[in-house]
């Protein structure tokens, strides 16, 4: 992954954590789609795809700071991304815990 990409991938991954925390306080238990993401975020990046707002979720997955859920929404469109922040994702944004190098972070 060139620089343009590592930079951008990390200001995704933030961008997904700030969503997230927003919908946690609008929506109390702050599940929201992948998809409601990808809409929400399409104009602040350059051709963001629904597959990039899908990896950044395994990433954040991964490292413990979203919950991420498959749910059925019907026969004709299985299998919704669902995410909500997870309390390892509420510090990172609070600054409690190390800073991660795969999400923008103003401390660095």
């Amino acid at each position: 992954m060139g620089n343009l990409e590592t930079v951008r991938a990390k200001l995704l991954n933030r961008r997904i954590l700030d969503v997230l925390q927003a919908a946690g306080r609008a929506l109390g238990e702050g599940w929201i789609t992948a998809r409601a993401i990808y809409a929400y975020l399409g104009s602040e990046f350059d051709s963001l795809t629904l597959g990039d707002v899908e990896e950044a979720l395994r990433y954040l997955r991964d490292k413990g700071y979203v919950l991420v859920e498959v749910r059925d929404r019907s026969i004709l469109d299985p299998g919704w991304l669902e995410s909500r922040l997870a309390p390892k994702g509420a510090d990172l944004l609070r600054q409690v815990i190390p800073p991660d190098p795969g999400v923008e972070d103003d401390r660095r």
